[in-house]
């Protein structure tokens, strides 16, 4: 609730992790390897924990998937960037 709170008043996102929270800016997201201007984010009302729409919540999670896999070699650089299926 309250990290919930914080992030509305600032407008910056909620991010959350097994039982902790962080309210984060966007340049935080970024380091993720994630846009932080992608519409996903208003769809989810910038919140991981409560998103408003999980389908948009699981299209950002699979973007971080693939940096990850990308990173350790699991896949080629050119999937890195391919744009994720809406």
């Amino acid at each position: 609730g309250e990290a919930s709170r914080i992030r509305a008043e600032r407008g910056d996102y909620l991010l959350a992790y097994r039982r902790d929270f962080l309210v984060v800016e966007h340049h935080y997201v970024r380091t993720l390897g994630l846009d932080p201007e992608d519409p996903d984010w208003q769809r989810i009302g910038r919140d991981w924990a409560q998103p408003g729409d999980l389908a948009a919540r699981e299209r950002l999670f699979r973007q971080v998937a693939l940096d990850r896999l990308t990173a350790l070699g699991f896949l080629p650089e050119s999937r890195r960037h391919a744009p994720p299926a809406r």
